[in-house]
């Protein structure tokens, strides 16, 4: 055997001696990791943990089951925090209004609206039995005299996002404020979800005659964050039409630009009905006819025709012709 054969065969020997040792060393922490601290040295308290590749994956945690109450806290005081919802509902409460009252148990499954909270604008003096029929949790009632058909509409924008309802608090605490009347129904409320937890985005409006700029918006159907829409603009407002009135009373957010178009609502044609059979809001005379499930309604109902625009009573198929002595304060032109 020779010398450098011999001195290659000693250089080998020592060189897996000390392979060895090291890997015994440093599998030896991993084990006792494993064990929980049961065997080997347990770690002291403020020692540093062990940060080897095959540690981290063994020791990671699932994430915690949230419970109710934790998803409350994190509610209150994370970004999860939900919207607070204020409807302002609008209605004369008229026989002819009170055929969608079904439909509101139905509708009440929306989160939008069963979380929401109720401002009742109406010249009825309503009862508790009367009131519990729309189903909210909670109910504030507005009344005012019924000044007709424009008037009335008018009144109601003036009265809730003026001086008056500034002064009053009537939408003080909630974050957006959703306009309907009675028979104006949401169909679905994800969008509508999406868009109003959108901090860049003031309004959600519907455009009734686009040929004329954006000087008639839907007064049916609107919501606005509260606290963007100025008083004193409000009050300075003194257009006779309703549509026009409230185009101007929102100005300043058509100025800002910080609103949106309710998506795959039709064109209205000035009629100001605000319907679609992808709108997630629909405003049809014929609607009532599918309550309570008003959802599974055709597509039909949901477009524009001329009988889904008149008002049909239950006991007959013939238009319900207006009268002096009975004005649908809330109605659209």
């Amino acid at each position: 055997m020779s010398r450098a054969y011999r001195v290659f065969l000693v250089v080998f020997s020592m060189t897996a001696f000390f392979i060895g040792m090291q890997q015994v060393s440093l599998d030896t922490p991993s084990s006792s990791s494993h064990a929980g601290g049961a065997t080997g040295s347990p770690r002291r308290e403020g020692s540093a943990p062990n940060t080897s590749r095959g540690n981290r994956s063994d020791t990671k945690l699932p994430p915690p089951a949230t419970t109710e109450q934790e998803g409350q806290v994190r509610s209150r005081n994370g970004a999860d925090l939900p919207l607070r919802v204020g409807i302002f509902m609008t209605t004369h409460w008229s026989k002819e209004q009170q055929m969608y009252l079904p439909c509101w148990e139905h509708a009440m499954k929306l989160p939008i609206l069963k979380n929401a909270d109720l401002i009742l604008y109406t010249p009825a003096n309503l009862s508790r039995e009367e009131l519990a029929r729309l189903h909210f949790r909670r109910i504030t009632l507005k009344q005012f005299p019924n000044r007709g058909y424009q008037a009335s509409a008018i009144q109601a924008v003036s009265d809730a996002f003026g001086n008056l309802g500034r002064r009053e608090k009537w939408f003080e605490g909630y974050d957006w404020v959703i306009r309907l009347n009675l028979d104006v129904l949401i169909m679905h409320d994800g969008w509508l979800q999406q868009v109003m937890n959108n901090m860049s985005v003031d309004g959600i409006f519907h455009n009734c005659d686009k040929r004329r700029g954006v000087r008639f918006l839907h007064t049916d159907f609107f919501a606005v964050r509260p606290q963007a829409v100025n008083a004193t603009a409000v009050e300075s407002c003194n257009q006779s039409n309703a549509e026009e009135h409230f185009s101007c009373s929102v100005r300043s957010i058509i100025l800002s630009k910080r609103f949106q178009w309710v998506e795959d609502a039709e064109d209205s044609n000035h009629t100001c009905r605000i319907r679609g059979v992808k709108s997630p809001v629909v405003h049809s005379h014929q609607l009532w006819r599918y309550c309570p499930d008003y959802f599974a309604a055709p597509a039909g109902i949901k477009r524009f025709r001329w009988k889904n625009y008149t008002l049909h009573d239950a006991r007959s198929p013939k238009p319900i012709a207006p009268d002096a002595s009975r004005s649908c304060s809330f109605a659209s032109p």
